[in-house]
């Protein structure tokens, strides 16, 4: 089989003073409006793997691991990923319980 597992690179965030003045804003000639976007939380990357015709649901750390602790939210990201209309899927979110320590302990 010829890559039988999709690889794929998450995003991550870096501090603004670590490169933010370093790289005065440019306007992206690429850009699309409008945009969205979002404060950063402070928890656990989970990357959501949905394969819908197979009826899985796979939740992951940004590094491949598996996280079992949120196995209850299966049928519901199942029925997101059967509304969206594709049939191998991927969320990319942000796991938060309170602070960062509760989110640990949590996920």
């Amino acid at each position: 089989f010829e890559n039988p597992i999709p690889k794929f690179e998450v995003q991550l965030a870096s501090p603004y003073k670590e490169k933010g003045d370093k790289y005065p804003f440019k306007p992206n000639p690429k850009a699309k409006w409008p945009m969205i976007g979002s404060l950063k939380l402070d928890g656990l990357r989970v990357i959501c793997e949905v394969i819908v015709d197979e009826g899985e649901v796979n939740f992951l750390t940004r590094t491949g691991n598996p996280i079992t602790s949120l196995d209850h939210l299966k049928p519901a990201i199942l029925e997101r990923g059967r509304l969206s209309g594709f049939n191998h899927i991927f969320f990319d979110g942000e796991g938060t319980a309170g602070t960062f320590n509760q989110s640990v302990s949590a996920l």
